[in-house]
């Protein structure tokens, strides 16, 4: 076996192996002690980053010296490309911490809005900034991303489409039933027994989209609004409980 094909597979395994080690002290480093939560966030990037770079320095010095001609041209070349390229990880390593920080920030808006936490949505966000920061990253290398941002650009538009229709279609139900529900709060409360068709109960709860009624039969029944509101309705004001304070908090919120 040649001894030039000997150590250029040896400058490869060398740097795998450095790059290897690289990116885990980098991970390290940037994961734990008294770091921010920004560090903590570009930890993998910045990781990665560390590994590539090290292994195209293995894969450098193994073609020089299997081919040592065809790398005379590279030191200008290099040295000419290396800014681009070092912009373009740094677009991806500020792309992905500012991906991560929104998506934080939109999970708990959202989270305090509805009381629930929407991980659809925050995905939804990472990969939108995620996909335009490539874009970015390989444009400043010199790739043409027209194709790859009209292609983009439909997959984004064709989301927010589906979404669109999704709440305009799917939640218009809900908004009838909690915009039923306010009208329905101005003349039962819970501890109301009420008669309606074939219901009769005693009102124990107002949801935001239905009313919880507890039938004679001592049966919980969750109604909708709507129900309650389609056909006359007998109210009989009966001992009235007083709201805790966490029904308290949900009507002031409402």
């Amino acid at each position: 076996m040649d001894e030039r094909a000997l150590y250029a597979a040896v400058a490869v395994i060398g740097g795998v192996v450095v790059g290897t080690v690289g990116g885990g002290l980098t991970r390290r480093l940037l994961r734990h002690g008294p770091r921010t939560q920004k560090l903590r966030v570009v930890a993998a990037p910045a990781a990665a980053f560390v590994f590539w770079v090290a292994l195209a320095t293995g894969i450098a010095i193994g073609v020089g010296l299997l081919a040592p001609d065809a790398l005379r041209p590279l030191p200008g070349r290099t040295l000419a490309y290396l800014p681009r390229v070092l912009v373009a990880g740094l677009l991806l390593i500020t792309g992905y911490a500012a991906a991560a920080a929104t998506a934080v920030v939109l999970s708990g808006g959202l989270a305090r809005a509805t009381g629930r936490t929407r991980r659809e949505a925050a995905l939804s966000l990472r990969i939108a900034v995620m996909t335009t920061v490539t874009l970015l990253a390989l444009s400043q290398l010199g790739v043409d991303t027209t194709i790859l941002t009209l292609a983009a650009a439909a997959l984004l538009f064709a989301a927010a489409l589906a979404v669109a229709l999704l709440i305009g279609l799917g939640g218009r139900d809900l908004a009838r039933e909690i915009a039923a529900g306010r009208y329905l709060r101005r003349i039962v409360q819970p501890g109301d027994h009420i008669t309606t068709g074939q219901l009769t109960g005693r009102i124990t709860t107002l949801h935001p989209a239905t009313t919880e009624v507890e039938t004679d039969g001592a049966e919980l029944l969750h109604v909708p609004h709507t129900h309650l509101l389609s056909q006359p309705i007998r109210v009989q004001s009966g001992q009235r409980r007083a709201a805790t304070p966490k029904e308290r908090q949900a009507d002031a919120s409402r």
